[in-house]
């Protein structure tokens, strides 16, 4: 474990944001919302301007996706100043603050932080799959299995079983096949559009 204030987002973290984002050496409009981006998620609201025609190399796509952290990192540093993580841990607490779905921008995760400054650190694994709703109630294949894999980065595990090169983004027992190992299951609910359910 090492001082939350002298830890970096990894690349380990960047492979494992790849499975969620498109990584593009050239600017591209993402259909999903829209915007122009470019590298690991970048958009021309965060520091690094771009233009339609920009080119970037791997090495220029990581410098600038750390910077775009920068943010999020402090954020941590402030809220667990003097604690020690594992860098799965930070990673993971990066990549929930960092996700645009819940726009987490001004919010603490209070229940989370305060468990892992108790060092109830298995608690707050389980504290990643309540971050399955986004801002208009909806619960979503994507989100779910981005929490799990979040979860299972969190805690040292295999993630790729949550991923969508796993998981078919169209067929929920696929989804169900990953997750009910883990004690969870999604059923359809006419309100939110997904409910994740705990197994007895």
């Amino acid at each position: 474990m090492e001082n939350v204030n002298l830890l970096k987002p990894s690349i380990n973290l960047a492979r494992f944001q790849t499975y969620f984002y498109k990584v593009s050496r050239t600017a591209f409009t993402d259909p999903a919302d829209n915007v122009l981006k470019i590298g690991l998620n970048h958009t021309n609201q965060d520091i690094e301007p771009f233009t339609q025609d920009s080119t970037w190399d791997d090495k220029k796509i990581f410098k600038v996706w750390r910077a775009d952290l920068y943010y999020e990192c402090f954020r941590l540093g402030k809220w667990l100043q003097g604690y020690k993580l594992e860098q799965r841990h930070y990673d993971a607490l990066i990549d929930l603050l960092t996700d645009d779905v819940f726009k987490l921008a001004d919010f603490r995760p209070h229940s989370l932080i305060e468990l892992i400054k108790y060092g109830s650190f298995d608690a707050a694994a389980d504290q990643f799959l309540r971050w399955v709703v986004d801002l208009e109630g909806q619960v979503s294949m994507k989100h779910i299995k981005r929490a799990f894999a979040r979860r299972a980065y969190f805690k040292g595990e295999d993630y790729l079983p949550f991923t969508f090169a796993k998981v078919s983004p169209l067929n929920i027992e696929t989804l169900n096949d990953a997750i009910e190992r883990e004690g969870y299951c999604a059923i359809e609910n006419e309100n939110t559009g997904l409910q994740l359910v705990r197994l007895a």
